[in-house]
């Protein structure tokens, strides 16, 4: 609107520049119309035609310019359009806002689910990690007692097959000599019975030969003593060798222990020392808290203790004013009564008196009314003065004619009144401000305390994730230090893989140096070892 009205006023001086070049231009071809015999008119006609053409131009262009001026419907058109976009604007804002606070909120739960996830996995791949070892360890031990076994194994063939071959010649010649032998036994038994017979000292042939039983009975018995002495052997072997596994066992298991143990030393010593830091800070917070606190009462009290000053001196006034004021009063009411006894005097009085004092009387009433009046709304605002001025009302008029018009003392004592009154209405007014202030002091106060007691607890809190995240870090250090050494001595490829993938995992590698490390691996000099051939047992 502005713009419009600034290229109006230019074309409004434009017109006026070229209506007066127009007006002079006729001028001089007025001028110059006598000797226009002698010089030739077509450089003022040039002039003149130009002239007409710029001044019908600038006319135009100020028309137009008027009618843009005066097209209000296009300006309250953009006017529209510019609320419109404003409002637009506010709603995409407040969209844009509350958009940004969900996705805010959003991604604070993910971060706070994703923090919960990533532990839980460090948690579950530190277990995994625990388990690998130990089952690498197991394996190692179970190769071990398996090679030992298989050693044991072909041994236990080899002398067996010696033993085998040194017992079947004997078998072989006892089993060709066997009916020889009966043949023999059961001659020899027919020739002991015949000379047992022809003999003078016969001997029991039965007996004799059932002494091979009895031998048989103690071989019987020292069979069955080496056979049980043989099976207590080898439940001694057992237990031995269970013994051994069990102290192989303990001593992994002692290892581990020891190692839980330092673990355990180290996260509470980094504990204990998070724990002192946090209760340090708590305690020099409580203190600013309580110093807070103490300063914030001790104000507090100060400005009750003025109020309550302010208060008693304001009352102690408004005490000593009414005093005044009933003192005065009894002043007035003495004055008032000795001016009745005088107006009773003069009503006795010969009659052209009474005449002589009625004629100021019709002046002097509306003078009365406005003081009656004043001093009726000074005791409404003064109830503890209404004693005293009750009789105003009734003895004004007396007052009236008595003085006929020189009232200046009952006047002055109405004026004071109301200065007194407009005064204590005055410290009423400052009272409650006084009061007013002292409650905005308090709720300040009990703002400052709850935004003190917020800022507390947040400090709490924030001590309180420190010392989760330090013990998590801990915990997440020691875990490292676990993979990374069982990385380094293990022996098993997968094993080996399954550490390298950890580490990646928890130290964040890029597959580019995953790769690295991998190419690295297979030129290093800790690769495992070869497994030994196992021997096959003997036949």
């Amino acid at each position: 609107m502005m713009e419009l009205e600034s290229k109006l006023s230019v074309e409004r001086s434009l017109r006026e520049r070229t209506e007066a070049g127009l007006d002079e231009a006729r001028q001089q071809l007025q001028r110059c119309a006598a000797p226009a015999n002698t010089r030739p008119p077509e450089h003022y006609e040039k002039r003149m035609t130009d002239l007409q053409s710029e001044l019908e131009q600038v006319r135009s262009r100020l028309k137009k310019a008027e009618k843009q001026v005066q097209e209000p419907p296009l300006l309250r058109k953009m006017q529209g359009q510019m609320e419109e976009l404003r409002c637009q604007h506010s709603q995409a804002m407040h969209q844009e806002r509350t958009h940004a606070s969900a996705v805010e909120e959003s991604s604070r739960d993910l971060a706070e689910v994703h923090d919960e996830r990533v532990s839980s996995l460090e948690t579950r791949l530190a277990d995994l990690s625990l388990t690998v070892a130990a089952y690498d360890r197991t394996k190692q031990d179970h190769l071990t007692a398996i090679q030992t076994l298989k050693d044991k194994v072909s041994e236990l063939a080899q002398e067996n097959t010696y033993l085998l071959s040194r017992l079947e010649p004997d078998t072989d010649s006892s089993e060709a000599d066997i009916s020889t032998l009966c043949q023999h036994i059961t001659k020899l038994r027919h020739q002991l019975i015949t000379a047992t017979l022809h003999s003078q000292h016969p001997v029991d042939v039965e007996s004799l030969l059932n002494g091979g039983e009895n031998i048989h009975m103690r071989c019987q018995q020292e069979y069955d003593q080496l056979k049980e002495e043989f099976e207590n052997y080898k439940i001694s072997s057992k237990q031995q060798s269970k013994s051994a596994k069990e102290s192989v066992c303990k001593g992994e298991c002692g290892k581990q222990i020891d190692d839980l143990r330092q673990k355990v030393r180290s996260l509470t010593s980094a504990a204990q020392l998070a724990a002192d830091s946090h209760s340090q800070q708590v305690a020099a917070l409580r203190k600013e808290c309580a110093a807070l606190k103490a300063s914030y009462e001790s104000q507090l009290r100060r400005l009750e203790g003025d109020s309550r000053a302010a208060v008693a001196a304001l009352e102690q006034q408004l005490s000593l004013q009414q005093q005044r004021s009933l003192a005065t009063l009894s002043e007035r009411d003495l004055e008032i009564q000795r001016l009745t006894e005088e107006i009773h005097k003069k009503d006795k009085a010969p009659p052209q008196h009474q005449h002589a004092r009625d004629a100021p009387q019709a002046p002097s009433t509306p003078v009365t009314a406005p003081r009656h009046q004043h001093a009726r709304d000074s005791t409404r605002t003064s109830p503890g003065l209404s004693s005293g001025l009750g009789t105003l009302e009734a003895t004004a008029a007396l007052l009236s004619r008595v003085s006929g018009g020189s009232d200046g003392p009952l006047l002055h004592h109405l004026e004071e009144l109301a200065r007194k009154d407009q005064e204590i209405s005055q410290l009423h007014r400052e009272k409650r401000q006084l009061e007013t202030t002292m409650r905005e002091v308090q709720m300040a106060a009990i703002v400052r305390q709850q935004a003190q007691q917020d800022a507390m607890e947040a400090l709490e809190e924030e001590a309180e994730r420190h010392r989760r995240n330090v013990s998590r870090e801990g915990e997440n250090l020691e875990y490292l230090k676990n993979v990374v050494l069982q990385y380094m001595v293990s022996s098993d490829a997968e094993s080996r893989q399954l550490m390298l993938n950890a580490i990646t995992t928890i130290l964040k590698f890029t597959s580019k140096e995953t790769e690295s490390v991998k190419r690295y691996n297979a030129l290093w000099w800790w690769q495992p070892a070869p497994r030994p051939a196992t021997p096959s047992p003997a036949p």
